[in-house]
C-alpha cells in the first residue's frame, strides 16, 4: 500500500515532469518562431545595445572629466570605432579576395598535384588489398569527377544568379548599420530612463531570471568561441605564413570556423593534410602542419575551461546535434542559431523548472 504522503509526492513529481516537458516544448516553439520571423528585425537593436554597453563607461568618464555632451562623445567614439573596424575589414577582405582569386586561378595546377598524391595513395591501397593495379584510383577518380561536375553544374550557376541578391544584401547591411548608429545615440541619451523603466516593470523578475541565466551561458559561450576562433586563426595564419603558404589567411580563417564545431575541430583538416604531405615526402611541411594542430588543440584545451568553466552545462554532443538541426532548419546561419537556441532553451528551463 502506498501511503497518502507517498501519493502526494508522486503526484508532485509527475506535475514537475509535465511542467518541464511543456516548458521545453513551449520554449522551443517560441525560439523557433523568433529566429524564423523576428530575429532579423531585432538584430540592429541588439547590436546597438551591445555597442551602448561598450561605449557607456567611456562616455560617462568624458562627461565627468571634461563635461563633454554625451551625444557628441558618443558620435565621435562611434565614428572612431566604425572607422577602425571598417579599415580592418577592408584590408582583411582585400587580402582574402586576393587569395581566393589566386586559388581559383591555380585550380588546374592543384588538381594535377592532388591527382598525383591520390595515385600514390590508391597504389598503396591496391597493394594492401591485393587488387588489380589502378582499380582503387579508377573508382575514386570516377566518383570524384561526378562530384566535381555536380558542383560546377549546380553551385557555380547559383552563385552567378544570386549576384543581384548579394548586391541587395550589401545595401541592406548598410541600412542596418545606419539604424545601429542611430539606435546607439538614442539608447545612450536616455539609458538611465530605460534602465529605470525596465527595473520597475512588473515583468522584471521574470525576464531577469532568463537574462541572468542567458548571460551566464549564451553570452559566455559566444564570447569564448569568438576569442578561441580569433586566436586559432592567428596561430594557423602565422604558422602557414612561416612555411610560405600562399593562402595562409584564407585557410586560417576557414579552419578556425571548423574548430568551433564540437567533436570536430581543426584536426579534421590538419591531420589528413599532414599525412598527405608526409606521403609526398614533405617531412618539414608535415611537421609544421601537425605542430600547428597541436598548438591550436592545446590552446583550446587550456582556454576553454578558463573562459567557460561549467557555466554552459551542455554536453558537446548536444551542441553538435543543435548545429546539425540548426543547419537543416535555417541553412548556413543555423550553425550559429542552433547552439544559441539550445542555450536559450536550457536557460529558460533552468530558470523556471
Amino acid at each position: 500500500m502506498i501511503s497518502g504522503r507517498g501519493v502526494i509526492v508522486e503526484r508532485e513529481i509527475s506535475r514537475i515532469k509535465i511542467k518541464t516537458v511543456l516548458l521545453v516544448i513551449g520554449t522551443t516553439i517560441a525560439v523557433y518562431l523568433f529566429f524564423r520571423y523576428a530575429l532579423l528585425m531585432f538584430v540592429p537593436f541588439i547590436v546597438a545595445y551591445f555597442f551602448t554597453k561598450l561605449l557607456r563607461p567611456i562616455v560617462n568618464w568624458l562627461y565627468d572629466k571634461i563635461k563633454m555632451l554625451k551625444m557628441i562623445s558618443t558620435t565621435i567614439l562611434l565614428i572612431m570605432l566604425v572607422t577602425l573596424i571598417g579599415t580592418m575589414l577592408f584590408f582583411l577582405g582585400k587580402k582574402l579576395i586576393e587569395q581566393i582569386s589566386s586559388l581559383v586561378t591555380n585550380i588546374p595546377v592543384y588538381q594535377e598535384v592532388i591527382l598525383g598524391v591520390l595515385k600514390k595513395i590508391c597504389g598503396c591501397c591496391d597493394k594492401l588489398f591485393e587488387l588489380e593495379k589502378g582499380q582503387v584510383y579508377y573508382y575514386v577518380y570516377s566518383n570524384g569527377s561526378k562530384f566535381w561536375v555536380g558542383i560546377q553544374e549546380k553551385i557555380v550557376p547559383a552563385i552567378t544568379q544570386r549576384s543581384l541578391s548579394i548586391a541587395a544584401l550589401l545595401i541592406s547591411i548598410v541600412g542596418k548599420m545606419v539604424i545601429v548608429f542611430i539606435g546607439v545615440l538614442m539608447m545612450m541619451k536616455d539609458y538611465d530612463e530605460y534602465k529605470s523603466f525596465y527595473e520597475n516593470s512588473r515583468f522584471y523578475e521574470d525576464i531577469h531570471k532568463v537574462t541572468g541565466k542567458l548571460s551566464e551561458t549564451g553570452i559566455a559561450y559566444l564570447k569564448t568561441q569568438a576569442i578561441i576562433m580569433m586566436i586559432t586563426a592567428a596561430i594557423m595564419t602565422c604558422g602557414l605564413f612561416l612555411i610560405h603558404n600562399k593562402y595562409a589567411l584564407l585557410i586560417g580563417i576557414l579552419i578556425s570556423f571548423l574548430d568551433a564545431f564540437p567533436a570536430l575541430g581543426c584536426g579534421l583538416i590538419l591531420i589528413p593534410w599532414a599525412v598527405v604531405e608526409l606521403l609526398s615526402g614533405n617531412v618539414v611541411y608535415a611537421a609544421v602542419v601537425i605542430t600547428i594542430y597541436l598548438i591550436c588543440e592545446l590552446t583550446r584545451q587550456f582556454l576553454e575551461p578558463k573562459l567557460l568553466g561549467d557555466r554552459i552545462g551542455i554536453k558537446p554532443v548536444y551542441m553538435l546535434m543543435a548545429m546539425v538541426i540548426g543547419f537543416e532548419v535555417f541553412g548556413i546561419l543555423g550553425f550559429l542559431l542552433g547552439p544559441l537556441g539550445l542555450v536559450i532553451i536550457s536557460a529558460v528551463v533552468k530558470a523556471y523548472s
